[in-house]
């Protein structure tokens, strides 16, 4: 059955490390898998995310300018609130395969946060946003997830030796299966490579 929920979620990340344990809710429950999952979960997905140019995370946001960028830059803007993780920055009219201008992330002084600077005037970005709702995730990418969620939930709720070795690497293995079987389907823009000419990222 495929997971609908964060606790499913939480559980099937939980079954990879050998841990039984079940959980009623685990926004609520008060056991310690439940504490370490709602721990370790956002940042699980923030990786899950940024591992792949997903299909179904794909955004494209017209960029906010902020004015003063650094010297080696023509323009600095706002990234989107819901940007995991930048990909591209397409010149206008380009094609699906075009690398895009090169781009820099850089903290977003004097507001916490950061901003992405490029050469280009009135920006666009291709990006892959956080998406929360799990009715939205294909099953490569909960698989994914919850290998992410497993390795990071294996040094704190197992004491098996080699437990972590073995979370990492069946984390590893997801990645190049997915990218092998998903990324070689989509020949769009969504599935674009990423620009080598990216200096920086967060």
């Amino acid at each position: 059955m495929t997971p609908k929920t964060k606790t499913e979620i939480c559980m099937m990340a939980l079954g990879k490390i050998g841990v039984s344990k079940r959980l009623g809710n685990v926004d609520t429950d008060q056991t310690n898998e439940a504490i370490q999952c709602r721990l370790y979960y956002d940042g699980a997905l923030d990786r899950a995310l940024g591992e792949l140019p997903w299909k179904f995370a794909t955004r494209t946001a017209t960029l906010t300018n902020l004015g003063t960028p650094p010297v080696r830059w023509g323009y600095r803007y706002r990234l989107p609130a819901d940007c995991v993780t930048p990909r591209r920055v397409p010149f206008p009219g380009s094609g699906p395969i075009d690398e895009g201008a090169p781009f820099e992330i850089v903290e977003d002084e004097p507001t916490p946060g950061l901003a992405l600077c490029t050469n280009e005037p009135d920006a666009t970005l291709v990006y892959t946003g956080r998406i929360v709702a799990i009715a939205l995730w294909p099953q490569t990418f909960i698989d994914l997830m919850a290998w992410s969620l497993a390795m990071d939930l294996a040094p704190v709720l197992s004491s098996a030796a080699g437990l972590v070795n073995s979370a990492s690497q069946g984390y590893a293995a997801t990645v190049l299966r997915v990218g092998a079987r998903d990324l070689n389907q989509q020949k769009d823009p969504d599935s674009a490579k990423e620009s080598d000419f990216i200096t920086a990222r967060y």
